[in-house]
């Protein structure tokens, strides 16, 4: 079973992204509201197997989410969402 981490400060499309997600498949769901909780959560609970990423958010952005996670969990696949 997948584990997927699904991140965007819009707890809207966030519950909505994870509605698509159990519907369509069998995994594990997280979320995280920011890149800085994505980046808390990566570090002490979860394994991911994958982040699904909202690009445009408060604070860090969406692609500077993804370049912390290419520097420190480099074989983890990330997937931008607009």
């Amino acid at each position: 079973m997948a584990n997927i981490l699904v991140v965007d400060d819009s707890l809207v499309d966030r519950r909505m992204t994870m509605a698509v997600l159990q519907k369509g498949m069998e995994c594990s769901l997280a979320e995280a509201d920011c890149a800085e909780a994505a980046i808390e959560h990566l570090a002490t609970a979860i394994d991911a197997d994958l982040v699904l990423t909202d690009l445009q958010m408060p604070g860090l952005n969406g692609l500077e989410l993804v370049e912390r996670i290419r520097s420190d969990w480099p074989s983890l696949p990330v997937i931008l969402m607009t």
